[in-house]
């Protein structure tokens, strides 16, 4: 238990100098509704982000959070809306009950990136569909991709699930390799 404690504050740390080192304070999300922004910034020393829509600022803990103030129409916008809540800069500002950050493929081994080559054997294309079959109003997307679980350090792929107006759903998550650190992907210091 208590080196779990530990690796998750390992991350944290990373994760807040990462999320610091961005001097801008908002974030670019092109679903969001007419109106509202969101401004990212520290709060008792965590990284936070906040939803302000016509003046009324609240925190964003979670994806539900969003939900109603999106508009996501595209693949595009709804990759991009995922990846709000699991990039390796962003992730430690939600409580969620599982923290998966997105691994990329990278020249090099890093914080939640493999080499090019060993990302092409372990993890799926990234791959965002319409369900073309659903009505407009709840128009719905599917996201296919490859994550590290925080808690539990595995490397998976995971498939995701987001509505028009930005409800996230996990629909499956396979695990592709249990220790990612032995891929060379940098999680967080063990102390």
């Amino acid at each position: 238990m208590k080196s779990r404690v530990t690796i998750l504050i390992a991350a944290l740390l990373v994760s807040t100098l990462l999320f610091s080192a961005q001097n801008d304070g908002s974030i670019d999300l092109s679903s969001l509704i007419s109106g509202c922004k969101i401004e990212k910034g520290l709060a008792s020393r965590f990284p936070r982000m906040w939803l302000v829509c016509e003046d009324v600022r609240m925190l964003v803990t979670h994806q539900l959070n969003l939900f109603g103030h999106v508009r996501v129409e595209t693949t595009e916008q709804a990759l991009e809306f995922v990846r709000l809540f699991t990039s390796k800069e962003s992730y430690v500002s939600f409580n969620t009950s599982v923290h998966w950050v997105e691994v990329l493929p990278d020249k090099q081994d890093g914080i939640f990136a493999l080499r090019k080559d060993e990302f092409q054997k372990f993890c799926p294309q990234v791959e965002v569909k319409s369900w073309d079959d659903s009505p407009k109003e709840i128009q719905q997307f599917s996201i296919t991709r490859c994550a590290v679980n925080v808690e539990d350090r595995g490397l998976y792929r995971i498939e995701e699930a987001v509505t028009r107006d930005g409800h996230y759903t996990l629909l499956s998550k396979e695990l592709l390799f249990e220790k990612a650190e032995e891929l060379g992907i940098f999680i967080g210091a063990k102390f």
